[in-house]
């Protein structure tokens, strides 16, 4: 019978609870970009603007790394608003921090063809990715190349980061 308890015992304190906790880190950000004087357009219809924006996930991403093993990936990024004007986006992404082992990054270089709606591909790894979005904010600069109007024209920029939690605890 001690035998049998000692063997119980020891079974209870190896046992261990494993599951997968899964969370979705969304962020947008609107992006003000200015309206080009009518007598610019005339002269070249064709004109890229520049925007950035900070975002930061870095705090979500350190707290689900603390209750177990991360795995990301992107469900969506997108560009939406009026941009029907827009011919092709180039989005960069560099931390805020300046740390020289994160260089600028193209994150996204696509034609547009959606009046509506522009779906972004994500052209870096995604565990690249995920390394710069785990360390703190980052700038995204965004160009845009196309017919720009004469007012300005608010566009929101919005990020969906899926996350994969793995849980092992003790118990």
């Amino acid at each position: 019978m001690k035998k049998f308890l000692i063997a119980a015992m020891a079974l209870c304190a190896s046992a261990c609870v494993s599951g997968t906790a899964q969370d979705d880190l969304n962020e947008t950000q609107s992006l003000t970009f200015p309206g080009i004087p009518l007598a610019s357009l005339i002269a070249n219809p064709s004109i890229t603007t520049d925007q950035s924006t900070t975002i930061d996930i870095h705090d979500s991403l350190h707290s689900l790394s603390d209750v177990g093993d991360v795995s990301v990936s992107i469900n969506q990024s997108t560009l939406s608003g009026n941009v029907g004007f827009i011919q092709h986006v180039k989005i960069t992404i560099v931390p805020t921090n300046g740390d020289p082992t994160r260089p600028v990054q193209t994150l996204t270089d696509a034609n547009v063809g959606d009046p509506n709606n522009v779906d972004l591909p994500i052209l870096m790894p995604s565990n690249t990715l995920v390394d710069y979005l785990s360390q703190g904010p980052v700038s995204l600069g965004l160009s845009l190349t196309g017919t720009l109007p004469q007012q300005d024209s608010v566009l929101s920029y919005y990020l969906s980061v899926h996350a994969d939690v793995g849980v092992h605890k003790g118990i």
